[in-house]
């Protein structure tokens, strides 16, 4: 008869009635049972702690500074209620007190009646609040206390910070909205500065080009006024004889017309004056009348313009010469002045941005009404370094991070509950002439084929229900598998060799590999008797393997883990079947058992 058809033997026999079949089923729950019921209550702790009540008990009679008030308890509890990191409740110290004796508070924070004095005067004792503890209530809880005495520093940094503000400036909503306009006022005189810089700049160009054009004309006007200066001085002593050259001009002129005036009225009287000679002749007469008179207007200009006026004229050009010049020099002291504008707007332009940027940062720098945001901003006072931080393999949630430790259990306590419920052997098997090879395989495969299955259920579970998503799921499953199989051949043998005595056996390696495994803290934490446990227990090896496969490792220590569960587990059926050997032959021992089961 082969091993499985011997396993399936071992399985018929819960056929029938309901409950055997409850029995099957409710042992394949037992890793989900265990596994997932711990990993859900574990599942994420600290993102739960705003549900902790904590009593807060502020009894600071506050203090002045220089006249002013300075209350750091009222700052220090605002600051402390306006996060959610626990469930603060702002009590009296009676009420404190009685509701953590009653369980009503996990612990509580006392600020004293001289804390604002200590922090106004600074000496030998410092500015401090107390913890009140009581374990009673839970003594993983007063880590929870210990832990927040970092974000109480800093809530006591972000009071300090405040209060003193306060006690500087006054109100500080007022001092901050004033602060803002005066920066807003700020940006605008900036604005308007930058605006004339530019525009002292363009007028100091324009008045630059207009400079070298007027000077190019003050040129100009100085060479044509000493043209003008020469050509009068000649004009002036020869002036008379030009007056008396025109009047003959005049004369000459008038006369030649005259003369052709009598020579038409003689060749062309009145019968005649229609012929082409006449006309042409009468309109040469009109020609030259008109030459004449406006060489008579010559002569008339000529004969009024006298010496004198002929000075006055090159006076005018020598003056307008000269104020050609000082225009010159006017423009260019004008762009001296224009440069040394420019100069001093740039520099008016500079100081209000500088201005603009020391209001804005006064602005920033006072406390907002806000008490989270001047946690914050005490934070960066008092921790100006920022640590960040990276993992090459985050586990994530709490729960996620002890997942491979959780299942690891679950799975050795189905070993240790599945021959509770089925059979190490067929007894039938083990006294025919089955081999003890097959008989111990054939009780070993009903263990693990339930087994896997639990393991399915429970890594379906915590994936879907939890949100376990593992890096590399099919090697988390794969782990688990091999794992349960192991702890299975693992579990066998102990009955096989110490009867129910070996549950008892089973049950003490569990706790000694909770213990020595590494699940949960550092190895190097644990005593030596642990340290030198961990490479010689199962646990160890699928704990690692699951680690790998839920948040990710080197492949390589996967791998190795799962050798060696492998060689855990085929060592443990080599030994089974050398146990199902000797089981063959009845002792004394094995008729009247040191243990006798219920």
């Amino acid at each position: 008869m082969t091993a499985i058809r011997l396993a399936l033997l071992e399985l018929r026999r819960f056929r029938g009635h309901p409950l055997r079949q409850l029995t099957l089923a409710a042992l394949i729950l037992v890793p989900l049972l265990f596994g997932g019921l711990y990993l859900w209550s574990h599942w994420d702790p600290y993102g739960q702690a705003g549900h902790i009540p904590v009593a807060v008990v502020n009894e600071d009679t506050g203090t002045e500074i220089e006249g002013r008030p300075f209350d750091g308890g009222t700052e220090f509890t605002a600051q402390l209620t306006s996060t959610d990191d626990l469930a603060w409740d702002l009590v009296d110290a009676e009420r404190a007190t009685a509701g953590l004796e009653a369980g009503d508070y996990y612990f509580s924070i006392v600020v004293p009646k001289d804390f604002s004095r200590q922090l106004a005067e600074p000496g030998p004792d410092r500015a401090h609040v107390t913890l009140q503890l009581n374990d009673a209530n839970g003594y993983l809880t007063a880590g929870v206390a210990k832990s927040m005495e970092t974000r109480l520093r800093q809530h006591i940094t972000a009071a300090v910070y405040v209060a003193s503000a306060r006690t500087a400036f006054g109100d500080l909503a007022e001092l901050d909205t004033g602060l803002d306009l005066a920066a807003a006022e700020a940006a605008e005189v900036d604005g308007a500065a930058t605006l004339a810089a530019t525009d002292a700049a363009d007028l100091g160009g324009a008045l630059s080009r207009f400079q070298t054009q007027s000077t190019d004309l003050a040129d100009r006007i100085g060479r044509l006024d000493g043209s003008v200066n020469s050509a009068g001085a000649r004009m002036v002593g020869q002036w008379p004889g030009i007056q008396d050259g025109s009047r003959e001009v005049a004369d000459l002129a008038d006369g030649f017309s005259d003369r052709l005036a009598d020579v038409y009225a003689s060749l062309c009287p009145s019968e005649a004056a229609g012929s082409r000679a006449c006309r042409e002749l009468q309109a040469t007469i009109g020609d030259s009348q008109r030459i004449t008179d406006g060489i008579d207007g010559i002569n008339d200009t000529v004969q009024d313009l006298s010496t004198a006026d002929l000075t006055s004229a090159a006076d005018e050009v020598s003056d307008l010469a000269s104020g050609a010049d000082r225009l010159a020099t006017g423009l260019t002291d004008a762009e001296s002045v224009a440069t040394r504008l420019v100069d001093n707007t740039a520099q008016l332009a500079e100081g209000s941005q500088r201005v603009s940027v020391a209001v804005e940062t006064a602005a920033t720098a006072v406390p907002a009404a806000d008490p989270a945001v001047n946690a914050a901003a005490a934070e960066v006072l008092g921790a100006p370094v920022v640590v960040r931080e990276s993992n090459l393999h985050p586990a994530g949630e709490h729960g996620r991070g002890l997942a491979p430790l959780f299942f690891a259990m679950a799975l050795w306590l189905f070993g240790l509950i599945a021959y509770l419920v089925l059979r190490t052997h067929n007894p039938r098997a083990l006294s025919g002439r089955v081999s003890a090879a097959t008989a111990t395989v054939a009780g070993w495969l009903p263990a693990v084929g339930l087994g896997v299955v639990g393991a399915g259920v429970l890594y379906f579970v915590a994936d879907v229900g939890l949100g376990l998503k593992p890096v590399a799921p099919m090697m988390a499953l794969v782990s688990m598998v091999v794992g349960v199989a192991s702890f299975v051949a693992i579990a066998q043998l102990v009955r096989l060799a110490l009867g129910s005595a070996g549950n008892v056996v089973m049950l003490i390696l569990l706790m000694v590999q909770l213990t020595a495994s590494g699940g949960l803290y550092p190895l190097e934490t644990a005593p030596v008797i642990f340290r030198f446990l961990h490479p010689i227990l199962p646990m160890t090896y699928l704990v690692d393997a699951l680690r790998i496969g839920v948040s990710g490792g080197d492949p390589a220590n996967l791998w190795r883990d799962l050798l060696v569960l492998l060689a855990f587990g085929v060592a443990a059926l080599g030994a089974g079947i050398l146990v199902t050997m000797r089981n063959r032959r009845w002792t004394i021992h094995r008729l009247h058992p040191s243990v006798v089961p219920s």
